[in-house]
């Protein structure tokens, strides 16, 4: 928290980010755990509700970071099926939330200067 002044950190399993209430921050004395995984916010979302598209990037970010081409047997298989419900990110307001997230590119445009005649 010292190294980003401007962002705070929450833990991303055990209860903290919940869709439809509020962050729950870490405080700065207080100890990661070995293994957890944490997710830093800017501070100003510090007060507010944590949503959809919140932990739909969580979730895009973990899916990309998964090793591909692993081979998986059949126990694990049915370990992961046995998971829980996951969030449904289809549907229109999905969409607009994340049509909301994606960085704009500016336009550069060249800058015309205009001589200056000193008499």
């Amino acid at each position: 928290m010292l190294d980003s002044p401007g962002h705070f950190v929450t833990a991303a399993a055990g209860g903290s980010l919940v869709v439809g209430r509020r962050f729950s921050p870490v405080t700065a004395d207080e100890e990661l755990e070995v293994g957890g995984v944490y997710v830093m916010f800017p501070m100003r979302r510090v007060d507010s509700v944590v949503t959809d598209a919140d932990v739909g990037r969580l979730l895009l970010a973990a899916a990309a970071a998964r090793p591909r081409g692993a081979r998986v047997g059949p126990e694990a298989a049915a370990e992961e099926e046995e998971v829980g419900p996951a969030v449904a990110f289809e549907g229109a307001e999905f969409k607009y939330r994340l049509s909301l997230c994606r960085s704009r590119k500016p336009s550069l445009e060249t800058i015309v200067e205009e001589t200056v005649c000193l008499r």
